[in-house]
């Protein structure tokens, strides 16, 4: 602890004459809780800096920071884990490792780079990991593992999402209650969105590992997102591409995700939804229901390649079938779906639809045909890449 003390004062009188802090393994040793000097940096950095670590390191992270200016992360290949005494109360306290808030629609300048982020396996339904409010940031080289509700989430303003998250592995992302979403999107719920903004301002999730989560990715609340070429592995539990519907009039889920495109995703299952190995000729009821389910707003479906589920994609809303009621022609889901290759496992009992409606009261508008004058601009946030 009077090591760390001494690097903090140490901090304070060299952080004016330098734009970047350089950690070394000298300054605090490894295995030591880093969140003291992570937190000060966060407080007295400037706009534009970066946080160095030294490379191959493993740290303690216990607690929790809160950014509001852009300082980059270079992680160098280290390790921030939560100590073996964490607790759920601990987890439900901190809530998110890393947390970003600027609230500003543009380019930020703020990168995470090769950095391994690991809670404790099967932690609290608030755990998450790292989280950007009306934040424009790239995440890339991270990985994230052991959490219990969340990898990254990205809360952003109802018409801009802009942000990359690009080859990262996600992966044991199932905690207490089976959460455990390798991203989520969630507009702020104001207002819903009439017209969908430019590609180039929509939050791009793109060539990364997810294995083992509930969802590898999820939206809601005026959500905007384009998952495209990313690997789902063994996520038998549930769906794997998540598009929610309208929850409540107030609060959570105000409205469905507006606008997702799932695009050239490889899903590849090799289990029932109990944990047990799928077998040729099986009855296919055991397998997971879906690969993606849009369940409101607009869904651009094309090119994904899907096996081990009992239907590719799905379409419904919940709250609508609670009621008995079709949602509102606003909130109605619309997809278009084109060009996906889907391997079904056949059973006399029921069949596998590549695009299966699940509603009885209601259908949905499903094309299955390009969306017109769609430019399918997929990489527009690469250039983010340093």
């Amino acid at each position: 602890m009077k090591k760390i003390i001494l690097f903090l004062s140490i901090l304070l009188n060299t952080f004016c004459y330098s734009q970047d802090l350089v950690i070394t393994s000298a300054q605090i040793s490894p295995g030591q809780d880093i969140q003291p000097v992570i937190k000060q940096a966060s407080e007295t950095l400037s706009d534009g800096s970066s946080i160095i670590l030294p490379t191959g390191q493993t740290y303690i992270f216990n607690g929790s920071v809160l950014f509001t200016k852009k300082i980059s992360i270079v992680g160098n290949f280290c390790k921030f884990t939560r100590g073996q005494t964490t607790t759920d109360a601990d987890l439900n306290k901190w809530g998110c490792m890393i947390s970003y808030q600027i609230n500003e629609r543009k380019t930020s300048g703020i990168q995470i780079t090769n950095l391994y982020f690991e809670s404790k396996s099967g932690g609290s339904a608030t755990d998450g990991l790292l989280k950007f409010i009306n934040t424009e940031a790239v995440v890339t080289g991270c990985t994230f593992t052991n959490f219990g509700n969340y990898g990254i989430t990205f809360q952003h303003y109802d018409n801009y999402s802009k942000g990359l998250i690009y080859n990262n592995h996600f992966g044991s992302c199932r905690g207490l209650n089976d959460l455990g979403y390798g991203v989520v999107a969630y507009g702020e719920n104001l207002t819903w969105i009439k017209t969908v903004p430019s590609l180039k301002n929509i939050l791009t999730i793109q060539n990364n590992i997810f294995e083992g989560c509930r969802h590898a990715f999820s939206g809601g609340g005026n959500a905007l997102y384009i998952a495209d070429r990313n690997l789902i592995l063994e996520n038998y539990l549930s769906h794997g591409m998540d598009a929610h519907e309208k929850m409540s009039e107030t609060g959570f889920n105000k409205f469905p995700s507006r606008f997702v495109v799932w695009s050239n995703n490889t899903l590849i299952n090799k289990y029932n939804v109990d944990g047990s190995p799928i077998l040729p000729g099986q009855d296919n009821r055991k397998l997971s229901k879906s690969a993606g389910l849009i369940r409101g707003g607009e869904a651009v479906v094309y090119g994904n390649v899907v096996i081990g589920y009992r239907d590719a994609f799905g379409v419904i809303d919940f709250t609508a079938m609670a009621k008995g009621t079709a949602p509102s022609l606003e909130f109605r889901p619309k997809v278009y779906h084109w060009d996906n290759t889907y391997t079904p496992y056949p059973n006399a009992d029921r069949t596998s639809e590549l695009m299966r409606n699940y509603n009885v009261v209601w259908y949905p508008e499903v094309y299955n045909y390009p969306k017109p004058g769609y430019n399918p601009e997929i990489y527009p946030n690469t250039n983010r890449l340093k």
